[in-house]
């Protein structure tokens, strides 16, 4: 693949609202003047929730334990189920028309960044494996790691990695958590059930089937590491130039006029 420039951006914690905001603002900006993709990563203060674009707040989510628990709350623009944002680094990718990886359609762009990610949990002496089979979606729960998808990247044979994307004209995002731990009494407690026998057969089935990178090692991965390793890992896939960065005026202003405000809303919240 050609060798080119891409802007690299590094944020701290901060709260879903202004998480989300920046994605779409970064997406709309490339969109618009597709210069060059952007690979961000970014973590969550305070821990939160985020649904699926099409998830059903009042129906799946127990808003008031997450109220109780300090947990944030906040609706995708991507699709999907649910993902606890804590233990972890987000990160997410806005690829434009003019680059190669847009031209291809979802699930071969999805696998190309599944790649990238691969290298770097490879980079953290972790074995990454591929869901090649597309499993049939019974007997979950509204929780994103619950099964892995096509493509998506297993450790030990459980999903480590949950992606999501979606494509506009000229540009797609895709981000996704990558844990260092996960807690599943806290996720699943986030979210209603018809019955504590569904919640706890549920549980324990994720538990099987979902880990972080240090459930995975007995070294402590940190978050500097990572992140470096997952940028080699997209410099090593794609043959990629990186200039860091942060975000334009431009995505700011975007942010502060329209996009935070919208992310807050219960409108947006309660959507579904």
């Amino acid at each position: 693949m050609i060798k080119n420039k891409w802007r690299l951006i590094i944020h701290g914690e901060n709260d879903p609202f202004y998480n989300m905001a920046v994605d779409e603002a970064i997406a709309k900006m490339t969109g618009e003047n597709p210069e060059f993709p952007t690979l961000r990563f970014y973590r969550w203060n305070p821990a939160t929730l985020s649904l699926g674009y099409f998830q059903k707040f009042k129906t799946e989510i127990d808003y008031e334990f997450c109220k109780i628990n300090n947990i944030g709350i906040v609706r995708r623009i991507t699709g999907g189920r649910a993902v606890l944002h804590d233990d972890e680094i987000t990160y997410s990718v806005c690829i434009p028309a003019n680059n190669p990886i847009y031209e291809k359609n979802l699930i071969e762009s999805y696998k190309l960044i599944a790649e990238a990610l691969a290298e770097g949990l490879a980079l953290l002496n972790l074995n990454p494996q591929f869901n090649y089979k597309k499993l049939p979606d019974i007997h979950s729960s509204s929780a994103c790691f619950d099964a892995p998808s096509l493509y998506e990247i297993t450790v030990n044979g459980k999903k480590i990695i949950g992606s999501a994307q979606k494509r506009f004209q000229n540009v797609f995002l895709q981000h996704g958590s990558i844990p260092f731990t996960i807690d599943s009494e806290k996720l699943f407690n986030c979210f209603k059930f018809l019955n504590l026998e569904t919640k706890d057969r549920l549980k324990n089935n994720f538990k099987k089937i979902a880990t972080g990178i240090n459930m995975e090692k007995e070294e402590t991965t940190s978050v500097e590491k990572a992140i470096n390793a997952f940028v080699e890992g997209f410099k090593n896939k794609f043959e990629i130039e990186f200039f860091q960065d942060d975000i334009s005026q431009i995505e700011k202003n975007l942010i502060e006029e329209t996009l935070y405000s919208k992310y807050a809303s219960s409108e947006w919240l309660e959507k579904f």
